[in-house]
């Protein structure tokens, strides 16, 4: 007996903690991956809006060449 409790009383808590500490494991391995997610998504966001910033300055570039190549074309064949 130890401070008044029995041996099965000291094993069962034991084993209480013992399940305790692999429940808080468990949960912090689960929010370490989540944070690895959540890390993730963020830099598949950053690199999603580094491409549509990408792609809309050269939409920008295509649509003003186009706008030059017409200005020149209506230079070439005056109305009339």
């Amino acid at each position: 007996m130890i401070a008044g409790l029995t041996i099965e009383a000291v094993m069962a808590m034991l084993g209480g903690l013992a399940a305790l500490l692999g429940f808080l494991h468990t949960r912090a391995r689960f929010d370490f991956r989540v944070e690895a997610l959540e890390r993730r998504v963020e830099e598949l966001e950053n690199r999603v809006d580094a491409e549509i910033r990408t792609l809309s300055d050269r939409m920008l570039e295509v649509v003003m060449r186009l706008e030059n190549l017409a200005g020149r074309l209506e230079g070439l064949h005056p109305k009339g």
